[in-house]
């Protein structure tokens, strides 16, 4: 699941370059990966994800 979703986000031609944080609903972790799909960073919590997640000015990863 994780994979076809990546997939689809990084082979669209509308996706910007940068990074992109990502948060599957099935697990506690998010995604920081840039756009050939390397998982640059992750962050694990307690914590199953709400709707939205969003990285920080600071690094920090909050989510909603």
């Amino acid at each position: 699941m994780l994979t076809t979703i990546l997939l689809a986000t990084l082979l669209n031609p509308q996706t910007q370059e940068g990074l992109i944080v990502f948060s599957p609903t099935s697990t506690t972790d998010a995604h920081l990966l840039d756009n050939d799909g390397t998982i640059l960073h992750t962050w694990s919590t307690a914590y199953m994800p709400g709707q939205a997640c969003y990285l920080l000015p600071d690094g920090d990863l909050m989510r909603t």
